[in-house]
């Protein structure tokens, strides 16, 4: 059997090596890596995107970890690593591990970086449920209270909270592929992304990212950044999370930032990337 790929690549360069974390689903309505990488600021670099690995019912942090440690075969020395929302918490220990095989720490970019808490799923699930237009609207906010309900029960329990979450977005999901005459194949392939979803937001509430994003810059939306209060410096652009990664400015900043090592990208030179400075 041929072994599941760690990596795909996002950005046909053959300059320097750059490695993105993301939860990566299509039809998702945030722009993703590949908007950033297909930027014309970033042409010329080497961008890959990891791939979810597969993953047992209980996943742990390392098991994902694990996979992404190995940058891909082709790759040079990997002189990035960005990360997404969620996909930030995973980035300080990626680029700790990569600094010890090849010598030196990959510099470390941040956007609208989100570390997970206990409301993270419920959260998720409730974005989820408003797209799901084919439900009435008394039908939502059933499954909304039924939501909030098992993640209350749930306590302190993050996996048990998780678990009944998705047990109700299995129910009000299921209905809605059922109304919208998906066949079973298609409805439990939907269905999996959710379930997929849960497992990487499960693996990276056991990661404590502050200590590993102490160094990293944050490229933040306007007042949606949790996690930027933890690294060493935040550019603001006015723009929104879904906007972020294809914006003009923050693939322009992007692209100054990984041109020159993260040792000369001094404070002073860092608000003219963007349009305020946290």
């Amino acid at each position: 059997m041929t072994a599941q790929p760690a990596w795909r690549r996002i950005g046909d360069g053959d300059g320097a090596t750059v490695l993105a974390v993301d939860y990566d689903s299509a039809g998702r309505p945030e722009a993703g890596f590949d908007r950033l990488a297909a930027h014309p600021a970033l042409a010329g670099l080497a961008v890959w995107h990891a791939v979810q690995p597969e993953t047992g019912p209980d996943p742990t942090a390392e098991d994902y970890l694990r996979v992404w440690q190995l940058p891909p075969a082709a790759a040079g020395p990997v002189e990035a690593v960005l990360g997404y929302c969620v996909g930030g918490v995973f980035t300080g220990d990626l680029a700790d591990r990569i600094a010890a095989r090849q010598g030196f720490r990959p510099q470390v970019l941040l956007f609208d970086p989100e570390p997970v808490d206990h409301g993270s799923v419920l959260r998720d699930f409730l974005k989820a449920l408003d797209v799901m237009a084919v439900l009435s609207g008394p039908e939502r906010a059933a499954y909304r209270a039924r939501a909030e309900a098992v993640h209350a029960a749930g306590g302190t329990d993050f996996a048990a909270a998780a678990a009944g979450i998705t047990a109700v977005y299995e129910a009000a999901a299921g209905e809605a592929f059922d109304r919208l005459g998906l066949d079973e194949e298609e409805s439990e392939e939907l269905l999996d992304l959710f379930r997929s979803y849960v497992r990487y937001l499960t693996a990276a509430r056991q990661l404590a990212p502050e200590s590993g994003w102490a160094t990293a810059t944050a490229l933040t939306s306007a007042g949606s950044s949790p996690g930027a209060r933890y690294t060493g410096r935040e550019l603001v652009f006015d723009t929104t999370t879904a906007a972020l990664l294809e914006d003009d400015r923050v693939a322009e900043a992007t692209a100054r930032l990984l041109s020159a090592p993260a040792a000369t990208t001094s404070d002073a030179i860092l608000p003219s990337l963007a349009g305020e400075r946290a």
